[in-house]
C-alpha cells in the first residue's frame, strides 16, 4: 500500500511539473531597461517621436555643426556663398571639401553619414513601437495612423537628406535586415 502511495505522489508531482510551468517563465524581460514593450504606450511613443524629430537640425550630443541640416558645409562653403574663415597654420578637416578632394577618410563625411542613419534608425523604431501600441491596444488607430505619418514623413526626409549628399544610398526601413547591411549589400539587390 505504502509503494502504491509512493507512485501516486511521484506521478503526481512529476504531472504538476510537467503541465504547470510554462515558457513565459523562461523569457524574463530584464528590469530597468527602456525596449520596444515598455514605450509601447502614448507617452513612449511620443518620446521617442521627439528623438527623431531633434534630429531634424542634425546637430546633438554626438553630432556636431558638421553635419547639421542646413548643408552649411557642404552647400554654402563648398558652393563659395560663404568662409569658415582661418587662422594661419589651421588645419581644417573641411578644406577638403571645399576644394572637392575629400577622401572616404574625412571625419565629417563620416559624421553625416552616421547623422542620417541614426535619425532613419530612430524614425524606425518610432514605427514599430506604435505598430507593437496597435496590436497591444494601448493606442487607438487614428492615434496610431498619426504617429505613422509622422516618422513616415521624418524618415522620408532623412533619407533625401543622405541622396542629396551622396546619391546611391541604402533605404532603410523597419523591415530591413540589419545584418544584410553591415556586409555591403543593400536592400531590394540579390546578393
Amino acid at each position: 500500500m505504502k509503494t502504491n502511495h509512493y507512485i501516486f505522489l511521484i506521478i503526481l508531482g512529476s504531472s504538476l511539473l510537467l503541465f504547470s510551468c510554462g515558457k513565459e517563465w523562461l523569457e524574463v524581460r530584464p528590469e530597468n531597461t527602456v525596449d520596444q514593450y515598455s514605450l509601447a504606450n502614448m507617452e513612449g511613443i511620443e518620446a521617442i517621436l521627439a528623438g527623431a524629430y531633434s534630429m531634424l537640425d542634425g546637430v546633438s550630443s554626438q553630432f556636431g555643426w558638421e553635419s547639421a541640416s542646413s548643408n552649411w558645409l557642404y552647400g554654402s562653403i563648398r558652393g563659395i556663398e560663404a568662409n569658415k574663415g582661418t587662422d594661419a597654420g589651421d588645419s581644417w578637416a573641411g578644406q577638403s571639401i571645399v576644394h572637392y578632394w575629400e577622401t572616404a577618410t574625412n571625419e565629417f563625411l563620416n559624421q553625416k553619414w552616421r547623422e542620417v542613419y541614426e535619425a532613419v534608425s530612430r524614425s524606425n523604431c518610432v514605427i514599430m513601437v506604435t505598430k507593437q501600441a496597435l496590436a497591444d491596444g494601448t493606442i487607438s488607430q487614428d492615434q496610431a495612423e498619426l504617429f505613422l505619418q509622422q516618422a513616415r514623413a521624418l524618415r522620408g526626409w532623412y533619407h533625401f537628406e543622405a541622396w542629396r549628399m551622396w546619391n546611391m544610398i541604402p533605404y532603410v526601413d523597419e523591415n530591413t535586415d540589419q545584418n544584410k547591411l553591415k556586409y555591403g549589400r543593400y536592400p531590394g539587390k540579390n546578393n
